[in-house]
């Protein structure tokens, strides 16, 4: 089940078909029954149609207080300023089936993590016209998932 808003042409292309990337530091957000955060996720994004909601996966960002299963409400049009947290995708064009979509700290001229993932920590990222595209700016955070509705 989801809000019943579809997400916008540019962030369906991107990220809702996850089929031939890597796995994903951040997917499209589907609320589950009984998920208190829909109704707001809904609101937030009936806004403004280049906003869109993902749900966390990874700890890339955990020092920030970004943790899985995290909503983010992203702009997809927001101009990233130093130090915000934003969605990316790495491309390799050589093998396109490797692209990363990943949740990065914007620190022009570099993306980097804010947390450890697997145990270790990435080196920034050169932000590289060609190989990196910056796909959103995160709005609001929405905490895990919180508890169920009332039957």
């Amino acid at each position: 089940q989801n809000t019943g808003i579809p997400l916008p042409a540019e962030a369906r292309g991107d990220l809702a078909d996850q089929s031939s990337f890597r796995e994903p530091e951040a997917i499209p957000y589907r609320a589950e029954p009984g998920d208190t955060r829909a109704e707001l996720v809904a609101a937030y994004l009936k806004q403004h149609p280049s906003y869109f909601a993902v749900t966390v996966r990874a700890r890339t960002l955990e020092y920030k207080g970004i943790k899985p299963g995290d909503v983010l409400i992203m702009d997809m049009n927001a101009q990233p300023l130093a130090g915000d947290i934003v969605i990316a995708q790495f491309y390799d064009w050589q093998s396109p089936q490797q692209t990363e979509t990943v949740l990065r700290l914007y620190l022009p001229p570099v993306l980097m993590t804010a947390g450890i993932e697997n145990g270790e920590l990435e080196r920034p990222r050169l932000i590289e016209d060609r190989s990196v595209g910056i796909k959103g700016v995160m709005l609001v955070s929405l905490g895990g998932r919180q508890g169920r509705l009332a039957a």
